[in-house]
C-alpha cells in the first residue's frame, strides 16, 4: 500500500512540475512576443520593454509620454524615416530598417514618421 501511494505521489508531483514548466514557457513566449516590433511599426523600448509603438505618418510630432526615457528605437519601415524631438530642442533622424540604441541625456518629447526615405 505504501509503495502504491509513493508512486501516485511522485506521478502527481511530476504532472504538477510539467504543468508549471509549460505555463512558465508560455508566459515567457507571450512576453517576448509583446516586445517584438513588426512591420510597419516604429517601437521604443525602456529597459528592454516596449513602451511605445507607432505607425502613422504625420506632419506633427506624436506624444511619447511612456517612452520619454527610451533607450532603444526600432524602425521596421522600409522607406520611411523617423524624426525624434528632444527636450533640449535637438531633433534627430532614424533611417528606415534601423534598430539602434539611443544615447542622449535629454528626454524624448515627440516622434514623427515621415514618407521620406532618407534623413
Amino acid at each position: 500500500m505504501r509503495k502504491n501511494f509513493a508512486r501516485k505521489a511522485v506521478g502527481a508531483f511530476g504532472a504538477l512540475a510539467l504543468t508549471a514548466g509549460l505555463t512558465a514557457a508560455t508566459t515567457g513566449t507571450a512576453q517576448a512576443a509583446s516586445n517584438t516590433c513588426s512591420y510597419p511599426y516604429v517601437c521604443l523600448y525602456v529597459h528592454g520593454n516596449k513602451t511605445g509603438q507607432y505607425r502613422d505618418v504625420t506632419s506633427y510630432y506624436q506624444s511619447v509620454t511612456r517612452s520619454a526615457t527610451a533607450q532603444v528605437i526600432h524602425n521596421t519601415r522600409n522607406d520611411d524615416v523617423v524624426h525624434l524631438r528632444w527636450s533640449d530642442g535637438v531633433e534627430t533622424c532614424v533611417t528606415p530598417n534601423t534598430h539602434k540604441r539611443i544615447a542622449r541625456p535629454a528626454t524624448l518629447t515627440g516622434l514623427k514618421i515621415s514618407w521620406s526615405a532618407s534623413c
